[in-house]
């Protein structure tokens, strides 16, 4: 039967039904852990249990147009390695020595993941410009190949670093250049438009997201009237309150205008 798939392009090809699942309205992705030929766990990228969907709620990083691999921390998805991953740990099944197939490269969370519960041996087919996770799966010793659609095969991936070698290109490009932007945006917002997110601040009942404001120091900026929230362990807090208040503002002014 020429037409019988091989068995690495039939776990390739379950990583795409797996990730039609994923909730993510700006990327699907999909991971399978698998030993001896064998199905573990599934995973797909998605908001945690008892957790809207972003693809049902919106994306805030999308709604702000946050750039890729910027302020992760603002979207509630967990990724797709994590949650095969966590399906192993909760159902009590062990993923020592397993391979992972992935559409996509794990990022430096999930590498750290892969590497320390003994997965040895990963596949992926889109790549992803981070030679930090690169170097971490290599430096833990963990085999890369990367998925060859046309050819339907795993090839060992060749443009591999040692964490070691990332750590110095960072550094290199640091002295360099300075930070780099990618892992700290320019977080900026009005400080009009933050004193509007905290109206009730002083009052009885200001929640939390007042108080944050009124740590920060709403009307103490010096740059023209722009706080700039990259270095704030609090900015997603406020850019999320921030974002909540700009859709309401643009909803009262659409509904304005229809009467």
């Amino acid at each position: 039967m020429d037409d019988r798939p091989t068995v690495e392009q039939y776990f390739m090809d379950m990583t795409h039904l797996v990730k039609s699942r994923g909730t993510c309205p700006r990327r699907q992705v999909g991971a399978l852990v698998v030993k001896d030929k064998r199905v573990l766990t599934t995973g797909y990228n998605g908001a945690p249990r008892n957790f809207p969907h972003p693809c049902d709620t919106g994306c805030l990083r999308d709604e702000l147009d946050i750039p890729s691999g910027m302020m992760a921390d603002v979207c509630p998805c967990l990724h797709a390695e994590q949650n095969a991953i966590l399906q192993a740990a909760t159902t009590g099944v062990s993923i020592e020595g397993a391979e992972l197939y992935c559409t996509t490269q794990p990022c430096t969370q999930c590498s750290r993941m892969i590497a320390n519960c003994g997965i040895r041996r990963v596949v992926f087919q889109e790549e992803y410009p981070d030679p930090m996770s690169i170097g971490l799966l290599v430096t833990a010793g963990v085999e890369l190949y990367l998925w060859d659609e046309e050819a339907k095969a795993a090839r060992p991936y060749g443009r591999t670093n040692t964490f070691e070698d990332a750590q110095d290109a960072l550094r290199r490009k640091w002295r360099e250049e300075g930070p780099p932007a990618v892992g700290k945006p320019q977080v900026k917002v009005g400080v009009d438009d933050v004193a509007r997110l905290h109206e009730g601040v002083g009052t009885d009942d200001a929640g939390p997201d007042d108080a944050v404001a009124a740590e920060v120091g709403v009307g103490e900026d010096d740059s023209g009237g722009i706080r700039d929230l990259s270095g704030d362990p609090r900015a997603a807090q406020l850019i999320r309150k921030l974002a909540a208040q700009r859709v309401a503002r643009d909803q009262e002014a659409a509904s304005k205008d229809d009467s």
